[in-house]
């Protein structure tokens, strides 16, 4: 007969305590990676509220741009308006002046004298 050898109970007793002490170590680090990847996560919310931040910048300075680019093609189209204006008003001179001249001309025929031949 083969004879059994029995533990002492002090050996199972630091047994089950390295153990019971293994399996805190693991919750422990179980607790540290759930909270890293609790950063982690942290982490790339930021940086999406960041990037969300930055595309309402960009977003307002491009409807500024068209703002700007609308007031600009208002200023052009003035500008051409005044240029309109001014070219009529050039014409407008232009046929005064052909006015006076042509007035001038009638007025220096009328001032020469006039002579009858009588035969």
């Amino acid at each position: 007969m083969e004879k059994r050898r029995l533990l002492k109970p002090s050996f199972l007793i630091a047994g089950l305590v390295g153990a019971v002490q293994s399996t805190g170590r693991a919750f422990q680090s179980i607790r540290r990676a759930v909270q890293s990847t609790g950063r982690a996560f942290q982490s790339i919310r930021r940086a999406v509220q960041s990037t969300g931040r930055a595309f309402q910048s960009i977003r307002r300075v491009v409807q500024s741009t068209g703002r700007a680019l609308q007031s600009m093609k208002r200023a052009v189209q003035s500008t051409g308006s005044a240029l309109q204006s001014m070219k009529r008003a050039v014409q407008s001179t232009g046929s005064a002046l052909q006015s006076m001249r042509r007035a001038v001309q009638s007025t220096r025929v009328a001032s020469q004298p006039i002579t009858i031949k009588t035969v």
